[in-house]
Parts: C-alpha cells; structure tokens; sequence
C-alpha cells in the first residue's frame, strides 16, 4: 500500500493542520496531501471566480496527484464527493469524515441542520465573524470527552479573518446552505465509506441511515462517543478505521488482478 497518496481536504473556518494528530500515521505508507479550501478559494478568487463546489474541484483537479485516496472532513466531505463523481478514475477511494449530503435540513432530509438555525448563525457570523468563529468551534467539539483538548487543537488551525479569508468563509457558508448532494452520492462509484461521530451536534449521527439509502455499497460507521472532529479526539481509533477500509479496498484490487 506504500505507493499511493492521500488527499486530505479540511472543512469551513478551519485551516488543513487540523490533521496533524493523525497525518504522521498515514505519512507511514502513503504520500499525504494537504489541502486548504481557502486557498483553494483565494486562487479563484485571483482568476475572479465565483466559488462554487465545482469550481473548487476544479483547482483540485489541478493540484492534486492523479490518483489518491480522498479523505474530506465535514465541507471538504462535500467537495471529496463532488470530485468522485466528477473524477472516479482519480479517486481510488473516498472517505467522507462529518458530513452531510446536505448540511441544512430540507422538506425531504430531516437529518441535518435546522435552516432556522443556521440562519442565526449566519446572521452572527456578519455582525461578529470572530465570535462566530468561536461558537463554531465550540459546536464541533461538542458532545466529546476531551472537548477542552480539542478546543485547543482546533483553535490553532482556525482561518484568519483577513480580506480573502473573509470572502471564503461567506461563500462557505453559502454552499453549506445550498448544497444538495443526494444525487452526487447516488452516483458515487468508488469503493467509500462515511464516518460520522456519535455526538456530533453539526452533522447529526442519525444521517447514518439515510446515507445508506443514497449509497447502499458504502460502509458507514457511527464512531461512539465522538463529535464533529473524530481525528482529533481520537486520532488512532480513526487511523484504525481508515486503515482498515483501505487495506480492504486495496486487497480486494489485488484479488481481482
């Protein structure tokens, strides 16, 4: 397994060292990526490019290798998915961490964030960005055992809010607003599986079920007592899992060879 790469995609406000705790492990047999959407975004936004999930698969299809294990965290789940459907050659297999098909709930997907909600939010995030910064950071590490240690880890990877940081967090949250990924996963055609934390208090565990109904190959597991980040609260049960899948998928290449 030593001669593939990773892609590892973080989410909204949250810059891509918050995979520190566990890029050592997958380093050990694989050459690992990191990715920041938000430079992501301030490339487009250099070429005066709206941001939209496409157009950010579109600059990933230009920096990342040409075939890799995609693991996506939360927002970078969604855009993971979009570049499987979009590139299924390039994506050897996807790993969505926290995420949601569709981050705020809809008539049909009740699983999700409620719209009510997330409007406060949005509405708190243009009077107080950095306080909505905070709030979010809380709300990811919410429902956790070591939330104060998580806390610590997330907040030293939290975006600046300077000129085009601040345009990438409010196309962020648009997309989080209006994306609908159901048909996406139904068209998911690489060997995947979605983690999701038991606790988690953004991407409610329940969605385990509907997932399924979308793509019925996929693994899904619930990671017990865990919140919105489960790689930080518990960075070798993740490795583990994530191990584990990969090891399948690539076994059963070899099998079929």
């Amino acid at each position: 397994m030593s001669e593939y790469a990773i892609v590892l995609l973080s989410g909204w406000g949250v810059r891509s060292c918050v995979w520190d705790a566990v890029r050592p492990t997958f380093e050990r047999y694989a050459r690992v990526f990191r990715l920041d959407l938000g430079e992501l975004a301030s490339c487009a936004a250099a070429q005066g490019r709206s941001i939209t999930l496409d157009v950010l698969v579109d600059l990933l299809a230009e920096a990342t290798p040409e075939r890799a294990v995609w693991i996506g965290w939360s927002l970078g789940g969604m855009v993971a998915a979009r570049f499987a459907v979009r590139w299924p050659e390039r994506v050897a297999a996807l790993v969505t961490v926290a995420t949601n098909p569709c981050f705020t709930a809809r008539e049909t997907w009740r699983q999700a964030m409620p719209e009510a909600e997330f409007l406060d939010f949005s509405r708190r995030f243009e009077r107080d960005v950095e306080g909505a910064l905070q709030r979010f950071l809380t709300l990811q590490c919410s429902g956790s055992e070591t939330a104060r240690v998580d806390a610590r880890a997330l907040k030293a990877c939290v975006s600046p809010c300077d000129g085009d940081t601040l345009k990438w967090l409010q196309d962020g949250l648009r997309i989080l607003r209006d994306a609908d990924l159901r048909e996406d996963y139904q068209r998911i055609d690489v060997p995947s599986m979605h983690l999701l934390g038991e606790n988690d208090a953004l991407v409610p565990a329940g969605v385990a079920e509907d997932i399924l109904r979308l793509q019925p190959g996929a693994r899904v597991r619930v990671m017990q007592g865990l919140s919105h980040v489960p790689f930080v609260s518990a960075p070798r049960v993740f490795a583990g899992l994530v191990e584990e899948f990969l090891g399948g998928c690539y076994a059963g290449r070899s099998s079929r060879a």
